[in-house]
């Protein structure tokens, strides 16, 4: 799993609007949803992944890339059974900017460093299924747009998954990225 360290899809949530919490059959088991909508999914999510796959040719963008929502809705839904094995899955769908290049500080904030390249939709879906014998991480990402002077569209999708064993050793590390 330390060679997909710097795989970040991530979604970092502020502001969540709603959270409901409701025992799942008892024995320490929980089920939790949360959701934002609108304006108040403040998030970013991030493409940059060591190392980094080949992005085919055509593709008009490298490799870190920054997304910025501007609005949207996201969903977070966390179940733990009585033995602490959990599964964990976050969706997001909504209109994004996309900037070139991130920067991630000691406080693990990110931010874009260079221009805005697109702006257009963005759907994101990120999973975590773990237990005592492994864990797989899932994560699929589908962005649509057109770049800022309205000359170029793209369409990019990405999918990513780790799986990893009792031991700890990452046995399977597909990754697809596709452009147009």
């Amino acid at each position: 799993m330390r060679r997909f360290a710097g795989l970040v899809v991530s979604l970092a949530a502020v502001g969540l609007l709603t959270a409901v919490s409701a025992s799942a059959g008892g024995n320490g088991s929980f089920t939790q949803t949360q959701n934002l909508h609108g304006t108040d999914v403040q998030q970013i999510g991030v493409l940059g992944i060591t190392p980094p796959p080949d992005l085919p040719s055509n593709c008009p963008v490298s490799l870190p890339l920054a997304f910025i929502p501007t609005t949207g809705n996201a969903v977070q839904h966390l179940t733990v059974n009585g033995a602490g094995d959990g599964w964990f899955t976050t969706t997001f769908a909504g209109d994004t900017q996309l900037f070139e290049g991130v920067v991630i500080d000691n406080n693990g904030d990110v931010a874009p460093v260079g221009n805005q390249l697109y702006s257009g939709h963005l759907t994101t879906w990120f999973g975590s299924e773990d237990n005592n014998k492994n864990s797989v991480l899932h994560a699929t990402l589908s962005f649509h747009g057109t770049s800022t002077d309205g000359s170029q569209s793209l369409s990019l999708h990405a999918q990513f998954d780790v799986t990893v064993n009792a031991n700890g050793s990452v046995t399977a590390t597909p990754t697809t990225v596709s452009c147009s």
